[in-house]
């Protein structure tokens, strides 16, 4: 494709440029339209990544009025909490956009404080920094959840996501600074071992489900295991990190309270991360936490719980905006009900499937072939998420048109079959070149039967 701008819309009518976008569809440049099942990326943009309620969000911090008619802004009206000064956000400063933003952030969660920031790496590490002060120095974390199949294996291994950053790497087992109470050797909260003794460990911090594979983590033994920490423990803080499975992502406020027992909530976290969801897109994340260990006097003067941009008000604007228009829309029941449909289609799959509500990770043999599904889905113009290993994730707009949905969950379905069949007819001695993938051998047969070991169902168990 050479040239750029006007002329690349050769052949495309005006109006097909200019029309509004559906949900869950996005411009992918070039005039070439395609159903995006990442949510703009990696599952962060709420309503779709072209939506004009971010729009408004934004034009609310500039101090426009939403504006009505294609495009058009209405006249200035300051009214008293609208402001330009959407770069000035010193925490010294009168900032109306982070202050309603913290305000609805508690009134939606019930935590009693917020700490800001502009990606999960800052909210993660922010946790980390709070208890480090707060325990009077204890350095150590426990963290580092293991893929849900290996826990109890000799092959476990710490396997979480907490940002890319040192202390958040360090933090999901990525990385080893024993000195500081992390060590690869062993899989942390997910086995019997724990990396530090209690004595020098502030805090434990998890991710609801495996975030590569989009896998819950048993019941038995993981969940039991951390809730015996927590009443051996109860001086070392929990923080869930919530930034992927937040916001409705998995059909509930939070990831976490997929976990019952006896229709009872099994996790109670002291501090839960958020980010991705709760700024439609824009660079948002929190910290949130009790305000008797956030607001102390020490943590204030030594954690540091802020940075360059917290309190942005532009984003704090689109922030408040998120929050509204999801409790508006029922956006999480709907990730609940649209999630039940999609997971139900994705059930007559040949390979395992993971995840709830609106996320879900596609287990492929190996990177290789989830890489094949990834590049077969955008030659059919449908974006999925590529792990880099051998899941395929999908996670879309929360308020993605149902028909779209099923489309380019039709058509991911498909490109896995046809991957999965290619491999059963290389290994029938019948794939290579100028065979056809799909054509008559089938995922279920023969020696090429998939069995599925327990998985997300254990949930339960």
């Amino acid at each position: 494709m050479e040239g750029k701008g006007e002329e690349n819309y050769a052949g495309i009518p005006e109006e097909t440029r200019l029309e509004k976008p559906k949900k869950g569809i996005y411009e992918a440049g070039w005039g070439c339209k395609m159903i995006d099942l990442c949510a703009g990326g990696i599952f962060a943009a709420m309503f779709g990544d072209s939506s004009s309620i971010i729009w408004e969000g934004i034009h609310a911090c500039e101090g426009w009025h939403k504006f009505e008619d294609k495009g058009k802004r209405s006249d200035w009206d300051s009214g008293g909490k609208f402001s330009s000064e959407f770069c000035s956000y010193s925490p010294h400063r009168q900032n109306y956009w982070r202050d309603e933003y913290i305000s609805m952030l508690k009134e939606l969660t019930g935590f009693e404080s917020v700490a800001l920031f502009s990606t999960g790496s800052e909210a993660t590490e922010a946790f980390w920094r709070c208890m480090r002060v707060y325990s009077g120095g204890k350095p150590g974390i426990w963290g580092g959840l293991p893929d849900p199949d290996d826990v109890g294996k000799s092959i476990a291994r710490p396997d979480a996501m907490h940002g890319y950053t040192l202390g958040a790497m360090i933090m999901g087992g990525k990385l080893s600074w024993p000195s500081i109470g992390v060590n690869p050797n062993y899989p942390g909260l997910g086995a019997e071992k724990i990396l530090m003794p209690q004595e020098a460990t502030c805090g434990m911090i998890m991710e609801p489900y495996h975030a590569p594979s989009a896998q819950f983590h048993r019941i038995s033994p993981t969940i039991d295991r951390l809730m015996e920490r927590r009443k051996e423990f109860p001086d070392i803080a929990l923080c869930i990190d919530e930034i992927q499975g937040g916001f409705g992502r998995t059909g509930k406020l939070w990831a976490h309270e997929h976990y019952q027992r006896d229709g009872k909530f099994m996790l109670s976290p002291d501090f839960v991360t958020i980010g991705k969801l709760c700024g439609g897109g824009l660079p948002l994340s929190a910290l949130l936490g009790p305000k008797e260990i956030m607001e102390d006097s020490v943590v204030k003067a030594e954690a540091h719980l802020h940075s360059t941009h917290s309190g942005n008000p532009l984003m704090c604007a689109v922030g408040c905006k998120v929050i509204e228009e999801m409790q508006k829309q029922g956006l999480i029941e709907r990730s609940a009900r649209l999630g039940e449909v999609m997971h139900e289609k994705l059930k007559n799959s040949s390979v395992r499937v993971h995840g709830k509500g609106l996320l879900a990770g596609i287990e492929l043999r190996d990177n290789e072939e989830a890489r094949k599904v990834v590049a077969l889905c955008l030659k059919r113009e449908v974006q999925v998420c590529d792990t880099g290993r051998k899941w395929v994730k999908i996670g879309p707009a929360l308020n993605i048109e149902e028909e779209k949905l099923m489309e380019g969950v039709k058509i991911l379905m498909e490109s896995v079959e046809e991957v999965v069949n290619e491999r059963i007819l290389e290994a029938h001695g019948v794939g290579g070149e100028g065979s056809e993938a799909g054509s008559g051998v089938s995922a279920e047969t023969g020696d090429a039967e998939v069995v599925s070991p327990p998985g997300d169902g254990d949930l339960e168990k």
